[in-house]
């Protein structure tokens, strides 16, 4: 099993271009070239890490395999490679 700690990877994807709203819960939105794009994703309140189930929910929301999140959320991978991934998928920045 894995897991992430949710301040780690609030931090991580906020270098990456992506802005917290909060709400109900705390949404994530990906801002690119000061833009913002569809791609977006969630964590609850009260979560203090990410268990399988949420980085698997939460790879899907930022069009990623789980592995490939887990890289984004951990930094190994750069922003520039996850707008790479992106436009191979066809999104346009």
């Amino acid at each position: 099993m894995t897991s992430l700690k949710v301040k780690e990877v609030l931090s991580n994807l906020g270098r990456k271009g992506f802005q917290t709203k909060m709400g109900s819960h705390i949404f994530l939105i990906l801002w690119v070239n000061g833009k913002k794009t569809s791609i977006r994703t969630m964590i609850s309140h009260g979560a203090r890490e990410l268990g399988d189930w949420e980085i698997s929910k939460m790879a899907k929301q930022t069009k990623l395999k789980g592995l490939q999140f887990f890289e984004l959320a951990t930094c190994p991978m750069f922003l520039e490679q996850y707008l790479a991934l992106l436009t191979e998928k066809g999104f346009d920045f």
